[in-house]
């Protein structure tokens, strides 16, 4: 949905479909995807596919922000992109020096409970802020229980979707996770 320009932009799919008749239709030039499961169908259509993995380090946002940079034939664009991302970093690793007592969080990507540990951007954003990801020792993705969300009693709920605070409020047994009772469901 953002920028407002991709409105226009015809859909072709998500992480988890891909419509091929759509992007054979639409011959595109490149076909960039970070999930490795749809590249030898998209091969098969034959149009050019770039697989480039999700970013799991901010060493990898850098990276890619230069190797777009690159692909568009905007080299010095993608490595000032790369520089200003450094250097908000580096604002950030400022404003929260001072944290001692850093905060529990639960991330929450799913409404089926699933979350993001160690080796994950969100893991690393949270280490930057000085925040305790809850589920720091699961590698990557992984859906978790109820009562393992309620044994880790975060401080703090962040849902990366809309409405994703409603299902912890809803429930009887996630109401009581001092996140819930504090106001503190970030979207």
């Amino acid at each position: 949905t953002y920028p407002p320009e991709v409105e226009k932009v015809p859909k072709v799919g998500d992480a988890f479909n891909v419509n091929f008749e759509a992007i054979a239709q639409l011959k595109p030039d490149l076909v960039y995807i970070f999930f490795d499961r749809f590249v030898p169908d998209l091969e098969k259509l034959g149009v050019p596919v770039l697989y480039v993995k999700s970013p799991a380090t901010f060493e990898d946002v850098k990276y890619q922000m230069r190797l777009w940079g690159q692909i568009v034939g905007e080299p010095a664009a993608g490595e000032s992109i790369a520089a200003v991302f450094e250097a908000k970093l580096a604002q950030f690793r400022g404003k929260v020096a001072g944290v001692t007592t850093p905060p529990k969080v639960y991330i929450d990507v799913s409404p089926m409970l699933w979350t993001l540990g160690s080796g994950s951007l969100a893991d690393e954003f949270l280490k930057l802020l000085k925040a305790q990801n809850v589920f720091s020792d699961v590698s990557g993705a992984k859906q978790v229980s109820g009562e393992e969300i309620v044994a880790r009693a975060p401080d703090v709920i962040v849902s990366t979707y809309p409405g994703g605070g409603d299902q912890f409020k809803g429930d009887p047994a996630l109401s009581s996770l001092p996140a819930v009772q504090k106001g503190r469901l970030c979207e």
